[in-house]
């Protein structure tokens, strides 16, 4: 009878539970928790995280309606 460390593939199947593990807490935004990770809310960066993004998307808007004035001016 062959136990289930010896079957095939089996320290890789960890090792991707691992990975997967690392990937949702990490690196996976999740729309729950204002598309910030697990992992920035546990560690208290969600409002940074959140705030950056905002800082961005203003910074952003006002880029794009200034190209679109320019543009259209022309």
């Amino acid at each position: 009878m062959r136990s289930s460390t010896t079957t095939p593939g089996a320290s890789c199947r960890g090792h991707s539970k691992i990975d997967f593990v690392a990937y949702y807490n990490n690196e996976r935004y999740h729309e729950s928790l204002d598309n910030v990770t697990p992992a920035d809310v546990y560690f208290g960066r969600k409002y940074e995280v959140v705030s950056e993004r905002e800082k961005i998307k203003k910074r952003t808007m006002r880029k794009r309606k200034k190209e679109y004035l320019a543009a259209m001016a022309a």
